[in-house]
């Protein structure tokens, strides 16, 4: 194969076409290609000093300026732990892909897990403790299991280093406690003007835990309904899941939102506070780059309707993108516009932590009620009686227990975020003393905090 060093600097010339960007592209990627494949056969990677593989230089050439590129290969050649078997593959997929709805039940014995250790134990969470930690209230989990639950749940491993050695700690993501911590702020003081709140939900619900024995219809049901503490259930709509009506899905998402003007809104006289659960689809989508990956830019361009041909290559389709980003108006959300022209105001609830729903509860003793139910064969009229039967008295208990647990995760949450800024800034301030960290290994540790963060 031609060497293409000389060619490095083509991917920044102006004038350069789009079959010129097109070759080198796929030259460059051949034969950076090869050097890894070379290097893994014959195990002659340098792990002490990246820069002086072959690879590296290849990289280098390829794109000079992108360290992510060059982390991320790096990263994949000296991964641990590789899947063994193609199953074993196929598993890691499905739990990166997926949250696992069995290990919904999680989410609180974790969040408990975790606040003990901060803020009772004075310690940092390693596996071993976690793992400790769940069997002690009757959650039994091997290393594997919890290494894969923490990361659908969104907990990282963060390297934390110290002057004797590196270490590593357990941790939420820092823009996931930030997204759950500013709608707990907007929900505490948006309760104290007492605004009349309307709460709405949509849920595929499910008797898979029904007796075998017993004759059933439908079992798998999609539901919508928007309820308050002062009208009871203003509107709600139930119908039998299909393939259709799929969590997020750009059609489920227009569905709910039409639902919402038709069908609720109308029922609402006062200006009221809106409670939704925040989709994914509200979010936007960055403007991808002539490095992002060809499925990116097929998305961006089918999310802006911008025709393209699955045949094109990265560097046409990046030109399009190029042609079409100014000519997208930044989008407004059509429900938010609505409500907003109605004197309503949208708190959107983030959609991963299900303790902080008004139906979560309600969802999972349903449930639990049509399992031991003897009268209803059809879990669509089991909801369906048991949704109207409910009163405003219930709906105000249920608010009353919502309202202790946001208080209660924000007062928590808060007292985490100070304990971590004071390890961190006793981190960078000062020398941490061994006693703290000793026992500590390269994978997981655990530090004594008790004399860091007292104050």
């Amino acid at each position: 194969m031609a060497d293409l060093t000389s060619n490095k600097a083509l991917i920044n010339t102006p004038k350069k076409s789009i079959e010129d960007v097109k070759l080198y592209d796929v030259q460059m990627k051949m034969k950076l290609a090869e050097h890894i494949v070379k290097a893994c056969m014959n195990n002659t990677i340098d792990r002490n000093d990246l820069t002086q593989n072959e690879f590296y230089k290849e990289a280098q050439n390829y794109a000079p300026s992108s360290k992510l590129l060059l982390s991320t290969i790096f990263e994949k050649i000296n991964i641990k732990n590789k899947p063994k078997t193609f199953n074993d593959w196929f598993e890691e997929r499905s739990w990166q892909n997926s949250e696992d709805t069995s290990s919904q039940f999680l989410d609180i014995p974790l969040r408990h897990c975790f606040i003990d250790h901060y803020l009772h134990m004075h310690s940092l969470p390693t596996y071993s403790s976690i793992i400790d930690y769940l069997k002690t209230n009757g959650i039994n989990i091997n290393i594997k299991e919890i290494k894969k639950v923490l990361k659908a749940k969104g907990y990282k491993t963060m390297r934390f280093r110290l002057p004797q050695n590196n270490i590593s700690i357990i941790a939420e993501d820092p823009e996931q406690r930030f997204n759950r911590m500013k709608y707990l702020y907007n929900i505490i003081h948006l309760r104290e003007d007492r605004p009349h709140i309307v709460y709405i939900d949509e849920k595929i619900l499910s008797d898979e835990n029904r007796q075998a024995n017993i004759v059933k219809e439908n079992d798998e049901i999609a539901i919508m309904v928007a309820v308050s503490t002062e009208m009871g259930v203003i509107s709600k709509k139930i119908q039998n899941a299909t393939s259709n009506v799929a969590a997020n899905s750009t059609n489920n998402v227009e569905l709910i939102d039409n639902w919402i003007i038709n069908n609720v809104l109308p029922h609402i006289s006062l200006p009221s506070v809106i409670i939704l659960e925040n989709r994914k689809n509200n979010t936007g989508i960055q403007v991808p780059t002539i490095f992002s990956k060809k499925v990116e830019m097929i998305n961006w361009l089918e999310d802006n309707d911008v025709p393209y041909s699955s045949e094109m290559h990265s560097a046409e389709l990046y030109e399009l993108i190029r042609r079409s980003k100014h000519k997208i108006p930044t989008e407004r959300n059509k429900l938010d516009e609505v409500l907003k022209v109605n004197n309503h105001r949208v708190l959107r609830r983030p959609g991963r932590f299900q303790y902080l729903n008004l139906f979560d509860t309600l969802w999972n003793n349903l449930q639990t009620a049509f399992k031991e139910s003897h009268t209803f064969t059809s879990f669509r009229d089991f909801i369906t009686v048991s949704l109207s039967s409910i009163g405003v008295s219930e709906w105000k208990r249920l608010e009353n227990m919502m309202i202790t647990t946001e208080k209660k995760t924000y007062s928590d949450d808060k007292a985490v975020d100070h304990v971590i800024d004071k390890l961190f800034t006793y981190k960078e301030s000062a020398i941490l003393p061994n006693i703290y960290t000793y026992d500590c290994d390269e994978d997981i540790d655990e530090i004594k905090m008790a004399e860091i963060v007292k104050d």
